[in-house]
């Protein structure tokens, strides 16, 4: 005869492993056609490896999350109001880190590379990378990062704040809509220490094109860093199109140096804060504060960098490496 006392220890045992079975089978929610519905007791990372291709929703709550990429082609994220994703404290490389980050898993730093394509994140909620703790840790790392991206969108209002590096960086990308969806409803990048939102390049040196910025707003970015509310780098030729964009009281709103970039029917908000003026010289049409300041530069930046690097050249001093083989 069995005893009441190990009937009641098979029974518990029953209970707990019927729990924990549904607690599995709940947290993961995925429908017959294979999309994912998250909540924050799930490993993020994995529930957006398992929905590579699929659409990845996230039920409200705030999530503890690590860096996270999105690494397939035809991935939707759903990150609606009521979500917070703050970067978890924990130990992450120095730099090249981004808390969403977009891009396929192998890059080859040549001349040939993969594209992703087709991804898009609807971005109504907040992420929140806690710069102040990972300023101490000397760790640097952007909100969203686009690299190699074709027809990828973040469209939404949703906040991107404390990044102790660029709320949104693009590098290396064409045909990407970044934007709110109105004049009264923004995207949002706010008192990251990069720049709000930057086009940068990976390395070789490789520009992004064709791009649509609209409807975002950019406040009090840049200070630490020493960047800027928004920006075209000067390898982005034709990089991209600003439109209807607000930057107030950044160290520096606007610098387009991206021969051909546009910036239409956007602000420049100084309330006493801005430490630089806005520079457009390499844009090809500048509409800002109702006034067509349209002004390009006769020379351009790039022109400027590699002439000042061709002189180190001939005076037998260090120059950049990663300038070799850029034409004028």
């Amino acid at each position: 005869m069995v005893s009441k006392y190990f009937k009641t220890i098979i029974f518990i045992k029953s209970i707990l492993i019927i729990l924990l079975l549904t607690l599995t089978i709940n947290a993961m929610e995925i429908d017959n056609s294979g999309n994912i519905k998250c909540n924050t007791s799930d490993d993020i990372q994995q529930c957006i490896d398992k929905g590579a291709g699929k659409i990845i929703s996230f039920l409200p709550g705030v999530y503890e999350v690590p860096m996270l990429k999105v690494r397939s082609d035809d991935t939707t994220i759903i990150i609606p109001k009521g979500i917070v994703f703050n970067l978890k404290k924990q130990d992450y490389p120095k730099k090249d880190g981004a808390i969403i980050g977009i891009y396929h898993k192998h890059i080859k730093f040549k001349k040939e590379y993969k594209e992703i394509k087709n991804v898009t994140i609807y971005f109504d909620g907040i992420i929140d990378g806690r710069k102040l703790f990972f300023e101490k840790q000397d760790i640097s790392y952007e909100g969203i990062n686009i690299k190699y991206g074709n027809n990828c969108k973040i469209i939404g209002t949703g906040t991107i704040k404390d990044i102790n590096g660029d709320g949104i960086d693009i590098d290396a990308s064409k045909y990407l809509v970044v934007r709110g969806k109105s004049d009264k409803e923004r995207l949002k990048l706010i008192s990251n220490n990069g720049n709000g939102i930057h086009f940068g390049s990976p390395r070789p040196i490789i520009g992004s094109r064709n791009n649509v910025i609209m409807y975002a707003y950019a406040e009090d970015n840049g200070y630490l860093h020493k960047r800027n509310g928004f920006d075209l780098s000067w390898p982005n030729k034709d990089g991209a199109i600003y439109i209807n964009c607000i930057a107030k009281d950044n160290r520096k709103n606007w610098e387009i140096n991206g021969m051909g970039g546009q910036v239409l029917d956007s602000q420049s908000i100084n309330t006493g804060k801005v430490e630089l003026k806005d520079t457009f010289g390499g844009a090809s049409k500048v509409i800002i504060n109702e006034k067509d300041i349209t002004n390009q530069d006769f020379v351009s930046t790039k022109t400027k960098i590699l002439l000042k690097n061709n002189i180190k050249k001939f005076l037998g001093m260090q120059t950049q490496e990663m300038l070799e083989g850029i034409k004028y």
